[in-house]
């Protein structure tokens, strides 16, 4: 039975990891794109990425290098796409989702709903340096990839508001 593609999307910290987990612990099809393409690139993909790279470890120069990035997102990201296209449904955690949604078109990936994960900035910020002791220097440069969330919440058919615990997150996602 073909269940509903339902993207789960939303800048680094915002609550969207949680949310896939929280929904994999209850039971549900979830399938997480960053495990996925480091899967790709570490297997299938392993050969190709490495000659992209020169030869050097991708992880790092990914960040540094954009088109060295853009390269390797459209090779994994395509791969990615088609697998998740020929998939009988579920969610998908793409934290890029609106930056490669070219990509997930073309291989024929197209989610049925947008779930898109929002935290103020503050909050944000003061998670990712706690919990992941990443500096606000490397936040921003990470964060310069991705959608403005004010153009992701228009594209988005949930908007999920998280600013408070883990707890009020997940009893907002058990109302979808």
């Amino acid at each position: 039975m073909m269940q509903n593609k339902i993207v789960i999307t939303g800048l680094m910290g915002s609550g969207k990891s949680t949310v896939a987990r929280f929904l994999k612990k209850r039971g549900e099809r979830v399938f997480f794109a960053d495990e996925d393409a480091k899967n790709l690139i570490e297997g299938e993909l392993r050969d190709e990425i490495l000659s992209l790279s020169g030869g050097e470890d991708y992880k790092n120069i990914f960040f540094h290098d954009l088109k060295l990035k853009k390269n390797i997102e459209k090779i994994v990201y395509s791969r990615l796409y088609q697998d998740y296209a020929s998939s009988s449904g579920g969610y998908y955690e793409i934290p890029l989702y609106f930056e490669s949604q070219n990509i997930a078109k073309k291989q024929g990936f197209i989610p049925d709903k947008i779930i898109y994960i929002y935290t103020d900035e503050s909050h944000r910020l003061e998670r990712l340096r706690t919990n992941r002791n990443i500096t606000i220097e490397d936040i921003k440069r990470r964060d310069s990839f991705f959608m403005d969330p004010a153009k992701a919440i228009l594209l988005s058919d949930v908007i999920i508001k998280n600013n408070g615990s883990t707890k009020d997150l997940i009893e907002k996602v058990k109302l979808l």
